[in-house]
Parts: C-alpha cells; structure tokens; sequence
C-alpha cells in the first residue's frame, strides 16, 4: 500500500518538519518496486540530507535496494556517506559497501585507496577517521594487502592515532 502513493504525496510528506511524518514519506520510497528507476534522484538526495538521522538512515537503506551496478556508478555518493559527519549515515552504508566490495574487487580496492588517503591527509574527524580504520579492518580487511609498503610506513608514523592503529 505504502509503495502505491504518488510521488506528490510523498514529496509533501518529506517536506514536513515533523520527523515521524518524514519517516511515512521514506517508508514509501523504500516499499516502491523498482526503486532505482521510480525513486527520482533528487528524493533520494533529500533523505540522505535531511536533519533527521531517523529519515537518513532510510534513505540509505533505500540506496541498499539498488542493484549493484547502479551503486558503482554512485561511488562518489557512497563515498560521500561514508566520509559524511552523520555516524548513522557512516554506519548505515557500511554493509552496501561491504556488499559491493565483496562482488567488485576494483571498487573494494579504490575504497580501500581512498580511506587510506582520508587517513592520511588528516582532514577528518578522529570519529570518522575511527570508522573508516573500523571499515577497513572488518569490511575490507582481505583487501588491505593492495597497501603499498611505503603508505604503510606512512601510516605506522602518522601524527593521527587511527593512520597509527591502522599501520
């Protein structure tokens, strides 16, 4: 039932203050079949940016509905969350990262480049550099033998404690 509402109806939904009422708009999004070519991006968007960290986990849980050709072509996006300032967000996207990595050796290796190379510019939040060693040691951890042995020493003499913990 909730899958049949308009796209109107849902729109008016998400763009309530309330997040309960939000939360209806995302369970409609996330209950439509098909949701990669019926769910317009900009809807998709609005969850994963809303103040609400109930609604963003949804939008992400919409996301994992995506066929995993369609999320490889959302790296950047993925990326994004996974790098974002929302801890429910970080976590929400792990297990479709983790998906993905298991199924797509490139994308699993270009995920474990780019949190290496957060890591080790240091421009991140000791949180989010903590979750992205957490990423790399339990989602990608057969992956992490793709490390040059130089950026390993980088890490181990990091001035930040999770490049350290990671080397």
């Amino acid at each position: 039932m909730m899958g049949g509402l308009s796209l109107e109806v849902i729109q008016d939904l998400l763009n309530h203050e309330m997040a309960e009422v939000q939360i209806v708009g995302a369970e409609a999004l996330i209950a439509r079949p098909d949701p990669e070519n019926s769910v317009p991006s900009d809807l998709v968007q609005r969850l994963l940016e809303s103040s609400h960290g109930q609604v963003r986990v949804r939008g992400v849980r919409l996301l994992g509905r995506f066929p995993d050709l369609v999320l490889l072509r959302r790296q950047e996006l993925l990326m994004t969350l996974m790098l974002g300032n929302h801890a429910d967000s970080r976590d929400a996207a792990r297990p479709i990262i983790a998906r993905l990595a298991s199924g797509h050796p490139v994308f699993a290796a270009e995920v474990v480049r780019t949190l290496v190379d957060v890591l080790l510019a240091g421009r991140v939040s000791k949180e989010v550099a903590a979750h992205s060693v957490l990423v790399l040691r339990e989602d990608l951890n057969d992956r992490l033998s793709i490390i040059p042995k130089d950026t390993v020493w980088q890490l181990l003499q990091h001035e930040g404690a999770a490049a350290r913990e990671l080397g």
